[in-house]
């Protein structure tokens, strides 16, 4: 007499360590910033309808954003005691409300990954601005993408992930920024000095120059972090082509040498 053996279907097998196979996936998020459902099914060898699933729990858990194909991170709270503004302040969203007045319908913005720039990508979200944004930031690419507009376009240039910041860096990001020339760059500027605006991060540096020399205009953001400083990295901001957005809260002497500089300046 035969007997029918229970078979145990691929779906099944996949359920099973779920709960461990999501702690590993949202460790690898955390680690590289944005995952596909090819890559987590190559690692755990498992369906791509079981990656889905997976997709949509941490998703559900506020901790990713599903993608055309895969996930990015979300955004962290800000941490404690961080000297960059969370964009709560009234001078930041005056800031930020002043740089997306500048911005036309339609068009396209880079979008860098300053505390600063945050609170722009913030105001694009509430005034429903209809922009198209490249940004190496997660965050900003996690919030504009939120919206769940189709009539608009988010890029995120990867590369090496920093995960306190949020950012892409190094020469992959650059690269990538390269292939792209847009109407606007929205950056933020660690430092001033007589001779020009600074970055003190070398590859944050890069990415800034990258966005700034495939760009039409550049919008630097000027706020309460912003300090004067000898040293630092140059970025090729062309007087003639750019806008210093000042902050009420910007000290007497960063303010004085923004003028100096020659870039044409206006109250934030």
């Amino acid at each position: 007499m035969s007997s029918l053996r229970p078979t145990t279907s691929t779906s099944s097998r996949d359920r099973r360590p779920a709960g461990l196979r999501i702690i590993k996936i949202e460790r690898m998020l955390r680690e590289s910033g944005t995952l596909t459902v090819a890559d987590v099914t190559a690692r755990f060898a498992v369906s791509s309808v079981t990656v889905r699933r997976d997709f949509d729990e941490l998703a559900r858990r506020r901790l990713a954003t599903r993608t055309h194909g895969g996930i990015v991170l979300r955004a962290l709270p800000p941490r404690r005691g961080s000297r960059r503004p969370t964009g709560a302040n009234v001078a930041s969203r005056r800031l930020a409300a002043a740089a997306v007045s500048l911005l036309e319908p339609n068009e396209t913005a880079f979008v860098d990954g300053s505390a600063a720039a945050l609170a722009v990508a913030h105001e694009i979200v509430n005034r429903r601005v209809q922009i198209n944004v490249v940004t190496t930031s997660l965050a900003i690419a996690a919030l504009l993408m939120d919206r769940g507009r189709d009539d608009t376009t988010i890029v995120l240039a990867g590369g090496a992930f920093r995960p306190v910041t949020q950012t892409f860096v190094g020469r992959v990001a650059v690269d990538a920024l390269k292939r792209h020339f847009v109407d606007r760059a929205v950056i933020g500027c660690d430092a001033v000095n007589p001779f020009g605006l600074l970055e003190r991060d070398p590859k944050v540096a890069a990415v800034k120059g990258a966005m700034l020399e495939h760009s039409r205009e550049a919008l630097v953001l000027i706020d309460s972090t912003t300090t004067v400083a000898e040293a630092g990295h140059r970025l090729p901001v062309a007087p003639t082509s750019a806008v210093a957005l000042v902050a009420d809260d910007v000290s007497d002497a960063c303010r004085a040498t923004v003028l100096e500089l020659g870039i044409q300046t206006r109250a934030g």
